[in-house]
């Protein structure tokens, strides 16, 4: 088995760093796919996977980042000394990629609640329909349409600002970071 499993993206890589927890281990192959998205257990992630080295402890893998954005499954196929038969373990929801940062704000207008949202490269973020709810006292609405980072949405009534608050939405498949402006 391996254990200790860490897989990070940085400096433009998917790093995936693990130890070795059993002799009988000869290698693995890694397999990643978009969480909730792909089926199967995805494409390689490194030709031909990772072979034990005698005495060596630790193990490693990585690969450049190619446009990879949101939550991935990595799954391990470990293959074995003296047994046939291969066995898998998956991690999900590991976020690979640079969030999108996603500013809000609220304001009180003569028609209502105005919500607004802008994200760092304009034009760049989508929050996809039924990602994002938004919670006021004891009531929970799910945007049930997409959101663009320029939206603007206006709520009647009288509702106070201060109560209001973003949340994502399970399941999670992308990765926005969500960050309220106040005024």
């Amino acid at each position: 088995m391996l254990e200790n499993i860490r897989i990070k993206s940085e400096d433009g890589k998917i790093k995936v760093l693990w130890e070795w927890s059993e002799d009988e281990v000869t290698s693995v192959d890694i397999r990643y796919k978009k969480s909730e998205i792909e089926s199967g257990d995805g494409t390689e992630f490194m030709q031909g996977g990772v072979s034990r080295h005698p005495g060596v402890k630790t193990g490693n893998a990585e690969r450049r980042l190619m446009g990879e954005f949101g939550l991935y499954t990595f799954t391990f196929v470990m293959h074995f000394k003296n047994n046939p038969q291969d066995e898998k373990m998956s991690i999900p929801n590991v976020a690979l990629g640079k969030p999108f940062k996603i500013y809000w704000r609220i304001e009180n207008t003569k028609n209502g609640m105005m919500l607004s949202f802008l994200s760092e490269q304009a034009n760049q973020a989508t929050l996809k329909a039924g990602s994002i709810s938004m919670l006021y006292e004891q009531y929970r609405y799910i945007f049930r349409q997409e959101i663009s980072d320029t939206a603007k949405l206006v709520f009647p009534g009288d509702i106070r600002a201060e109560a209001v608050t973003l949340r994502a939405v399970e399941p999670y498949d992308q990765i926005y970071q969500l960050i309220r402006q106040r005024d």
